[in-house]
């Protein structure tokens, strides 16, 4: 019984954890859902960082998700890279971070949310 009760606290408290982290914060503090990037804009951000010398890292940590966003002045800031690798954080950091991006129909000050996975070519 307190098995249970423990294991669906854990629950419980796992997906609250789940569903804020998935919410950035608008400017009026209101809950707002990154938006998953349109096709141009997905295809944009990959080749400037398609490049990534994976050399010494593990396979289990060739992926991330990089939350961004496009400011007025058509520059990518990205807002949190969620990697395991260090060296793959700072190399999508270094990559995206102030470097400028034209797509048509993109939001401006918007958070996007694009998951990556990186693999390497035999």
């Amino acid at each position: 019984m307190m098995k249970a009760l423990i294991l669906s606290t854990l629950t419980f408290c796992l997906l609250i954890f789940i569903s804020s982290s998935a919410m950035s914060q608008s400017a009026d503090n209101e809950p707002v859902l990154a938006e998953k990037p349109n096709v141009e804009l997905r295809s944009k951000i990959v080749k400037m960082i398609r490049y990534a010398n994976l050399t010494g890292v593990p396979r289990n940590q060739r992926d991330a998700t990089i939350d961004f966003l496009i400011t007025n002045d058509d520059q990518v800031l990205v807002l949190n890279v969620d990697t395991f690798s260090p060296y793959l954080r700072d190399f999508i950091k270094d990559h995206l971070n102030y470097k400028s991006i034209s797509v048509k129909g993109v939001k401006k000050l918007t958070t996007y949310s694009l998951d990556v996975k990186f693999a390497v070519k035999s």
